[in-house]
């Protein structure tokens, strides 16, 4: 979960563990489903402005 004040622009990656992109959206982004991503080890980068945020996510 990411918390915002609603009003940023963000643009979001999804890598999976091979560095590939498999998802990336920008605008204003309430919810990602990740039901549908096979389950392994993924990062997620997330972009506001001039921040860069990299977090790593599982799916079992």
């Amino acid at each position: 979960e990411i918390q915002h004040s609603g009003n940023e622009s963000y643009e979001v990656e999804i890598i999976n563990i091979s560095g590939k992109v498999i998802y990336q959206k920008s605008g204003l982004i309430e919810q990602i489903n990740l039901s549908g991503f096979p389950k392994g080890i993924y990062f997620i980068k997330v972009k506001v402005d001039k921040y860069v945020m990299v977090e790593k996510i599982v799916i079992q």
